[in-house]
């Protein structure tokens, strides 16, 4: 292998070492990407001739938005990753060329001297005319290295030629892979601009209702401090005080189911069977509205009208209770973790009820002037409120 040859290598490599993830890694987050903006496109195909579009749709689309443009980027990168392929296989596919030329011009001598041996006078006289009978055997020694010599190049020349075409066949193959992703990548990128002039329009449409939005706001900052009052009061009355501090006191099972819980961080299932986030815990700005913030102790989970809630974890069923703007509420208790599910429509559980994971406990409210149901999702641990994204599985 010559210098260039080399150093040609060198850079293909480094290439493919920049992009970071094997084929297999590329592909399986762009079919997670994939899945994720078919929810989105099943969240709001329903929708697509409503007048008043809601502010959870323009969330929706910013997110399919995200999705796409990171779909792109996979896509471009599995591309990538074929051309250095394709270039790596090209490469030893001109070296394998080289080396069969090499190999034939001395197979070619090598037919050439046999040629000439199949005359035995000639045979006869090579050896027979050595000056003394060590020669002879050198002679004799050669022809036979170079009838083995020649058996062997040939072989070797088949060999190439095999891999030879296996590597063109594999150039092939990934030529028309790459194609399928140019294809692809042409598709999500024409789709992309559809959104972007989508969501440029919502968001002119959604600030001509400025007041609407100021008021939904109002009363989902009321709604939000009842349920966080509902939860310390819960939290309160359960509460042991002592002269140490004050703890809520767990019975063995309750410790064990506490524990089970806290080492499931990150792998709770979700509390819908499909959705999207589309508010995250904390304090965000107005996705809209200029120089306001929101808060929010959990997250929404935006899905499917008439979709069924359930409980992430096994435990006790503590409250069920009514608040405006909240519809019904349930709150479970897994030791020193409460889980509360919020907007539920109807209520398929009993207060003091035990409950096991992914049992169903209620079905969302459906409101009809967006077209979506929603579930409000809280966690804590004691009184602490914690991030439900931390604790839920990525994947749906």
């Amino acid at each position: 292998m010559n210098k260039s040859t080399i150093l040609v290598l060198i850079f293909i490599i480094s290439k493919s070492f920049l992009v970071g993830q094997t084929k297999n890694e590329l592909e399986k987050s762009r079919n997670r990407l994939q899945e994720e903006i078919n929810q989105a496109n099943e969240l709001l195909k329903n929708i697509s001739q409503k007048k008043d579009r809601s502010l959870e749709a323009l969330i929706i689309l910013r997110q399919r938005i995200d999705l796409r443009q990171e779909n792109i980027s996979q896509i471009k990168k599995e591309i990538s990753l074929l051309d250095n392929q394709i270039e790596y296989l090209r490469l030893n596919i001109d070296e394998n060329e080289i080396l069969i030329g090499t190999i034939r011009k001395s197979y070619e001598k090598d037919i050439l001297i046999a040629f000439k041996m199949k005359n035995s006078y000639y045979k006869s006289m090579y050896i027979y005319g050595s000056e003394n009978l060590n020669v002879a055997l050198r002679r004799i020694k050669f022809l036979s290295e170079i009838a083995k010599s020649r058996k062997e190049k040939a072989r070797k020349i088949e060999r190439i030629k095999e891999d030879l075409s296996f590597k063109l066949n594999q150039v092939v193959a990934l030529k028309d892979e790459k194609n399928r992703l140019l294809i692809m990548l042409d598709y999500e990128i024409k789709n992309l601009t559809k959104d972007l002039r989508q969501q440029e329009k919502e968001i002119e449409d959604l600030k001509k209702r400025e007041i609407e939005l100021k008021k939904k706001l109002e009363e989902k900052k009321k709604a939000a401090i009842q349920l966080e009052k509902k939860i310390r009061d819960l939290i309160e009355k359960e509460t042991k005080v002592t002269k140490n501090g004050a703890y809520y006191e767990m019975t063995p099972e309750e410790k064990e189911l506490s524990r089970n819980f806290d080492s499931n961080k990150g792998k709770l299932p979700w509390p819908t069977e499909r959705g999207m986030i589309t508010e995250q815990f904390g304090i965000h700005n107005h996705p809209i509205l200029k120089n306001i913030q929101t808060r929010n102790d959990g997250v929404d989970i935006t899905t499917t009208p008439n979709s069924y809630v359930r409980s992430v974890f096994d435990g006790t069923v503590k409250n069920i209770f009514v608040i405006p703007g909240l519809n019904k509420v349930v709150i479970i208790r897994h030791g020193k973790f409460l889980t509360v599910y919020s907007n539920l429509e109807e209520v398929y559980v009993k207060q003091g009820q035990n409950v096991q994971t992914k049992e169903r406990i209620g079905k969302l409210f459906y409101d009809q002037k967006s077209d979506f149901s929603i579930l409000k999702f809280q966690i804590w641990h004691e009184n602490q409120k914690l991030n439900p994204e931390e604790w839920i599985t990525r994947l749906k």
